[in-house]
C-alpha cells in the first residue's frame, strides 16, 4: 500500500511542477526583450567602408551642404523618412542594444560623416548621428565637431 501511494504521488508532483513552470513563465512575456528588425534597408558600416575604399574620407561638398542645411529641419520625433528627406541617406545604420543581463534592442542610429580620418573611432571627426527608438522616431540628434549645429533631444529619451 505504501508503494502505491508513492507511485500515485509522482504524477501529482509532475503536474504541480508543470503548473508552477507555466505560471512563472507567463509573466515573462511582458518583459521579453524586443528583437531588432532584420534591417531598416540602409547601408551597414561594412557597406560604407567598402564604398569609401580607403581613408581618409571626405563627403562631397554637395553632401556636406545638404547635411548642414537640412539639420534645421530634423526634430526629435521625426521618422526615418523625414530624416532622410532632410539630410539624405545616411552613410550607415547600426542597431543599438542594451548592455543589461538580458540585452534587448533599443532602436538604431544613422551616421552622417562630413569627413572621417580613419577606419577607427575618432572623436574629432565631423559627424551628425541620429538615434531612433524602437518606434523608428528620432530621440536624440547629435552633431559633433560641426560649427553652428547643436544637439537636439537627449540620450535618456533614446532608452524609452
Amino acid at each position: 500500500m505504501n508503494f502505491n501511494r508513492a507511485t500515485n504521488s509522482k504524477p501529482s508532483a509532475v503536474i504541480l511542477m508543470c503548473l508552477l513552470v507555466a505560471t512563472v513563465s507567463c509573466g515573462e512575456r511582458d518583459s521579453e526583450t524586443q528583437l531588432a528588425p532584420v534591417s531598416d534597408g540602409e547601408r551597414s558600416y561594412n557597406d560604407f567602408e567598402q564604398a569609401v575604399g580607403s581613408f581618409p574620407y571626405t563627403a562631397s561638398q554637395e553632401r556636406q551642404n545638404r547635411i548642414r542645411s537640412g539639420y534645421a529641419q530634423v526634430a526629435v520625433g521625426a521618422t526615418k523618412d523625414e530624416v532622410a528627406r532632410a539630410l539624405g541617406e545616411p552613410d550607415f545604420s547600426q542597431d543599438l542594444y542594451s548592455k543589461d543581463a538580458r540585452p534587448g534592442w533599443l532602436g538604431s542610429s544613422w551616421s552622417y560623416y562630413l569627413s572621417k580620418r580613419s577606419d577607427g573611432v575618432n572623436m574629432f571627426d565631423p559627424v551628425v548621428q541620429v538615434f531612433f527608438g524602437t518606434d523608428g522616431r528620432a530621440t536624440w540628434i547629435v552633431p559633433s565637431n560641426i560649427e553652428g549645429l547643436h544637439e537636439k533631444g537627449s540620450p535618456s529619451r533614446s532608452r524609452t
